[in-house]
């Protein structure tokens, strides 16, 4: 099983972590100092020099969307994200949460997990990412974030 998944639109809302691919260099910077794009125009806002490769997003209102193609098929519009991935829910973030110990999270099987908390705070069900483990943990009030 691969440690990466496209994500479906459905997913996407405010706090979604993902990760997006940029496969050149949006922008650079000249000898002077001043940040222009890759046609030499000068930028209004600071900028950084994006390198090709793997980047990781969170969505932070809800019109930021990932860059994404429409495709249509049979008079229907079907929403493809451009080069979208999310990691599925691994131990390295679960640790991420520095969860109290009296707070158990143990996979099950493949994307079934359980987490086990005090005063009969339970869940046993599939979780994919980290993003839906963390709005688990903020309806179960094991976290505050």
């Amino acid at each position: 099983m691969s440690n990466y998944y496209t994500p479906e639109i459905e997913e996407f809302y405010v706090g979604f972590e993902y990760e997006q691919y940029n496969n050149d260099i949006k922008y650079f910077v000249n000898n002077n100092n001043e940040e222009k794009d890759f046609f030499g125009k000068k930028l209004k806002n600071p900028c950084r020099i994006i390198e090709p490769g793997w980047t990781k997003q969170v969505i932070t209102y809800n019109n930021s969307l990932p860059h994404c193609q429409y495709m249509i098929e049979n008079n229907e519009i079907y929403f493809k994200p451009f080069e979208t991935r999310v990691k599925y829910l691994d131990k390295e973030d679960i640790e991420s949460f520095n969860l109290p110990s009296y707070v158990v999270v143990n996979r099950i099987l493949n994307n079934t997990w359980e987490i086990l908390a005090p005063n009969s705070r339970t869940f046993r069900g599939d979780i994919k990412n980290k993003s839906e483990l963390k709005k688990l943990l903020q309806q179960l009030n094991i976290i505050n974030e």
